[in-house]
């Protein structure tokens, strides 16, 4: 979450607000470089013990009117924070939800459960928390009721650009993944996560291949496929057909949303969901699921199918690749909703947030003295 940071402290600096940003950094963390296991506990130590006192020390120093901490899996920073107000912006509530139950379809270990509840508890400690979609803050309300009066939305803004790249530049981009300067293709871009539907995405793209014929491939931003996905792929006589990017540069990105017919997104949750975004202000088509937060994220642009309908997803990514007419018009419905989630308005909307929640603690604080003195 650093881009997502820096976006903030770069954009409220140009408001001309004094802004100083805290973060773990390695201690015991720099020493054991060659045993990866020995390194993961020093960081370990860094994080949970180290910085918390380095985290006192330096807001004694700054006195500051709030602390906004960007990543809800650093609430358990809350409690050093004494009584300086402080606001937590809520990316998603996965982590958290599965270690309670509520994703039944991921396992988390017993410290993971131990660490996601002490996330959890200290987040209800917040004195404001912001999340990035309603689909988010409604589902945070459900697992902490005591949040929902103490919370709102301010959807994300761009922190990296993201614009639509020249044929010419793009094709050199993606040249790379084998591809020529003709070849057709869909892309993804996701992780394996239970949540991002992979098993879906290569259903659909199956069901599109016996339908509308072999001359598109699958483009995967990501890891590799499991063996599980792997031997589907196989059995379906499409694997050689699908290439893999393990790893995408902001470039690479922009090159593959450039030239793909749609980016394909049919994930089962999303907390807010970036791809489409980036995809739309690049304009390519998206083609994704209403679940999560999609639906809200994505309701000026793309075209929304649920996940099991694979048949539908395949007739549509036919469409676009052989329907000029709409395809040029979910291109311009993508730039419209794209130009939706603006830095600088997510910028103003926290300034906003800030002053409100600093107003809050003061009246509060005041309205504790009040008592406090007639109570003596």
């Amino acid at each position: 979450m650093l881009g997502y940071a820096r976006m903030l402290k770069n954009g409220i600096e140009q408001a001309g607000e004094e802004v100083s940003e805290l973060y773990p950094r390695p201690v015991l963390g720099r020493f054991g470089s060659s045993m990866p296991r020995i390194r993961k506990w020093f960081a370990y130590v860094d994080k949970f013990l180290i910085f918390p006192s380095a985290l006192r020390r330096h807001l004694h120093e700054l006195r500051p009117n709030l602390v906004h901490v960007c990543d809800h899996s650093n609430s358990i920073y809350l409690p050093s924070l004494g009584y300086c107000p402080c606001l937590v912006t809520c990316h998603d509530i996965i982590a958290i939800g599965s270690a309670l139950g509520h994703f039944t379809q991921t396992r988390i270990g017993f410290l993971g459960k131990k660490l996601q509840s002490r996330i959890f508890r200290d987040l209800k400690r917040a004195d404001h928390v912001t999340c990035v979609s309603e689909n988010s803050r409604q589902d945070l309300g459900k697992l902490a009721p005591c949040l929902t009066d103490r919370s709102n939305v301010v959807h994300s803004g761009f922190n990296q650009p993201m614009n639509p790249m020249k044929r010419a530049d793009a094709l050199k981009e993606i040249r790379a993944l084998g591809m020529s300067a003709n070849q057709r293709f869909v892309v993804h871009v996701g992780n394996d996560a239970w949540y991002k539907n992979r098993s879906g995405l290569l259903r659909i793209f199956s069901s599109f291949r016996k339908r509308f014929g072999k001359s598109v491939k699958l483009v995967l931003v990501g890891p590799p496929l499991n063996e599980r996905q792997w031997s589907y792929a196989k059995q379906g006589g499409f694997a050689e057909d699908i290439l893999v990017a393990h790893r995408a540069d902001n470039e690479l990105l922009q090159a593959l949303y450039s030239l793909a017919i749609a980016l394909i997104f049919p994930s089962l949750y999303e907390g807010f969901g970036w791809p489409p975004l980036e995809a739309q202000a690049c304009g390519c088509p998206v083609v994704a699921s209403p679940l999560g937060s999609l639906s809200e994220i994505l309701e000026k642009g793309g075209v929304l199918i649920d996940p099991e309908d694979h048949a539908e997803y395949a007739e549509t990514i036919n469409r676009l690749n052989e329907d000029d007419e709409f395809r040029d018009q979910e291109i311009e419905r993508g730039f419209s909703n794209a130009g939706r989630f603006d830095a600088n308005k997510t910028v103003a909307e926290y300034i906003l947030t800030y002053e409100r929640v600093i107003e809050s603690k003061r009246t509060t604080t005041r309205t504790s003295a009040t008592q406090g003195r007639r109570a003596i």
